[in-house]
């Protein structure tokens, strides 16, 4: 039979494990945005809000200049999350790329880089949500 110290030892080692698995999600009340210039003359704006254990995350870019095709990667902890192609829309120059991704445990750190080819201007995003 353990002695009493040793007891103690064991129950604080026990409890110390159990808050370092056992972290919850917080549900963050407020939507985390930012917004930024590209390489050339583009913007960027990113938001990232948290429901339900899911991150919804909102990524716009406005070049001001309508049918140009741009390359896009989400990424979600340094993973590639999703990519694409999207085209700038004749009235506005701008698209928006609408993403769920999972609320991992502790930080996420998204990211969001759209490239335009015939430009080579590039745009950059990042978030720690």
């Amino acid at each position: 039979m353990p002695t009493r110290p040793g007891l103690v030892l064991l129950s604080l080692a026990l409890g110390a494990a159990a808050l370092t698995t056992a972290s919850p999600a917080v549900a963050r009340d407020e939507p985390e945005r930012r917004v930024g210039t590209c390489t050339a003359s583009s913007d960027w704006k990113l938001r990232v809000t948290e429901d339900e254990g899911r991150l919804r995350v909102v990524a716009t870019l406005d070049s001001g200049v309508g049918d140009q095709v741009w390359n896009w990667t989400l990424r979600h902890n340094g993973d590639e999350s999703d990519i694409g192609r999207k085209e700038t829309r004749d009235e506005s120059g701008a698209f928006t790329v609408v993403r769920s991704m999972i609320d991992l445990p502790g930080t996420d750190f998204i990211t969001f880089r759209a490239d335009q080819a015939r430009t080579g201007e590039v745009c950059r995003a990042s978030i720690d949500y």
